[in-house]
Order: structure tokens, then sequence, then C-alpha cells
């Protein structure tokens, strides 16, 4: 819920209709099914396995099948509907496909692993999701803009989010240097809101001004304490309160690195002129 008033939130000109957005995280989060036939290929006989100390491995068997079948919802929407009418409309309908991808990923980590993975993935791996997949999203977009080939940028860009992604999972399961994978994250994050500055500034809705600085930033810092507290309360039924307090402690604790990080997904700056 949290990301999906963020994203509608993205675009500020004409919102888009509520059921065609709905219908686009339920595209996504059905897309899932297919990487489990990605993973059933992977253990057919003569096919290389996933060795998880291999930074390849993830990037070819992780972040390739995934950025490919998030991309899916996006060119359904594209091709059965007529609700991409302005630039920015394309990312936002790509994050949506991510973020309902993502949601279902979630699910599965909070089935295996408890509240406590799901938080941090719901804040970290999620904004993950869609700033990937948003940077192949706008690359259509970005490429009319500028007269260049669409051919030619999408693949670009789909190369580079398949390689941070990758890199992305193998820098926060498999080393010591997981705040380099936020890093990541908080980059691709800053070049799609950049993007999407501009992609509205491009909107032919864009006709009479508005604020330069448009935030949510404080209710986004507002959801992250109450899903804290929620997992403190689900700790709380299954470990000491000690322990369950010295975890909500650490939530609360990352919060200060969250912070810059949601300073950068959820303030806009289009300095643009809107028709109302």
């Amino acid at each position: 819920t949290i990301w999906f008033l963020l994203d509608r939130w993205w675009d500020v000109l004409v919102k888009e209709p509520l059921l065609t957005t709905l219908v686009a995280i339920g595209l996504g989060a059905v897309s899932v099914e297919l990487i489990f036939v990605v993973g059933d290929l992977r253990a057919l006989p003569g096919v290389v396995g996933f060795a998880e100390g291999d930074p390849l491995a993830w990037i070819f068997y992780v972040g390739f099948p995934e950025e490919i079948v998030k991309i899916l919802p996006l060119v359904v929407i594209r091709l059965c509907t007529r609700e991409i009418d302005e630039p920015v409309d394309w990312v936002v309908y790509g994050c949506l496909g991510a973020l309902g991808f993502s949601a279902v990923e979630n699910y599965y980590y909070l089935s295996g692993y408890g509240s406590g993975m799901t938080a941090a993935r719901i804040f970290v791996s999620t904004l993950g999701h869609v700033a990937y997949t948003g940077i192949v999203a706008l690359s259509v977009p970005l490429a009319r803009s500028r007269s260049l080939p669409v051919v030619l940028v999408v693949p670009l860009a789909l190369t580079f989010s398949v390689f941070a992604h990758g890199v992305f999972d193998y820098f926060v399961t498999q080393t010591e240097f997981g705040s380099l994978g936020l890093l990541i994250n908080a980059g691709c994050m800053k070049l799609v809101i950049a993007e999407i500055n501009r992609l509205i500034r491009l909107s032919p809705f864009a006709v009479k001004r508005v604020p330069a600085t448009l935030s949510c930033t404080r209710w986004s810092v507002a959801a992250y304490i109450l899903l804290c507290i929620g997992v403190l309360t689900d700790q709380a039924r299954i470990l000491p309160h000690a322990a369950a307090l010295r975890v909500f402690s650490h939530d609360l604790e990352s919060l200060l690195i969250l912070g810059t990080m949601m300073l950068v997904y959820t303030v806009l700056k289009p300095r643009l002129r809107v028709r109302f």
C-alpha cells in the first residue's frame, strides 16, 4: 500500500484510473509464476547450476529473468489499453508491475523467514525492484524525446538493470558489503526520480505553474515506523520482550539510513505548468 500510493503520487498531472493501476499490480503478481518456470529449466540435466558465490550467477540467473518478467505488465498495459498518454505513464505502469512482483516475493519471504526479514525487504528490495524496472520503462519516452532508436535504448537500459539487480543481490546476500547494495538501489532510484521530473515537464498536460517541490517524505517515514511497531508486536509473540525490543531498536536505527534513501524516493522537483 505504501509504495502503491507513492507510485500514484509520482503521476502528479493526470492520475491514472485506479482499476488500470490495480490490474498492472495484478499482472506483476502473476508474473512471479514465470520465475518458477525459469527455476525448473535451470534444474534440467546439462544446465550449469546456480553458484551462490559467483556474482555472474546472480546477474544471469536472478537479475536477467526477473527483469524480463517484471516488464511484461507494462507491455500488456501498452498493447491492451490507451492509458499511456503522457511520458511519465510509462514509468508509473512499469513500476506498478514491479510492485506487484515484489509483493508476492515478499509474501514468500514472510512465510519462510518471518516479519523481520520481510520488513527489510519492503523498504530495500521492493524499492530496488521498482527502480530497476523504472529504468527500463523510462527508456522508451527518454529515447523518443531525444530522437534515439527505441530498439537500441531499451535493450541497453535492460542490460543496465539486469546488471544492477544481480550485483545488488550478490552484495546483500553473499558479502559483508551490503551497504554497497543500498547505494546501488539509491543510485538507480535517484536516476528514475530525476527522469520522472524531466518526463513530467514533457507532458502535454504541463501548462500551468505548480509548486517547485513536492514531497511525501513525512508519511513515508511514518509508514516505516508503523511497520516497525507491527514487527515488534509480531516478534513479541515468539521472542522474549527484551529480544523483541532489540529488534525494534535496530529497525529504528536503520531509519537513519533509510531516511536518506526516502528523501530520494519521495521528493519531486518538476518545476512545470499543469492544465487542471
